[in-house]
């Protein structure tokens, strides 16, 4: 039988962890996503169009530069929407 995509994929983490300016292709309408940064170092920053970003929610980036911060987003026709965040700085 196929297999359906895990929510949280370990190798995407590991990629997460090695990159200081992530990206985030477009979504499904309706999709969440849940994104946590789980190892300090460089700032880690996704800007509002390598992010598909919603410009009205953000207009510049969102950058995450400590252990634990985090930010759910939904994907809506407009692009990502962040929902819920804890640290991160959302500008």
């Amino acid at each position: 039988p196929p297999r359906s995509t895990p929510l949280y994929s370990s190798a995407a983490s590991d990629v997460y962890k090695r990159q200081s300016a992530l990206t985030m292709g477009t979504g499904s309408i309706g999709q969440v996503k849940h994104i946590i940064m789980t190892v300090a170092g460089n700032a880690a920053t996704m800007t509002q169009s390598n992010g598909n970003l919603n410009s009205t929610a953000v207009s510049s980036s969102i950058v995450f530069d400590a252990v634990g911060e985090a930010v759910t987003c939904i994907y809506t026709s407009a692009g990502w929407i962040p929902i819920s965040s804890r640290g991160a700085t959302i500008s």
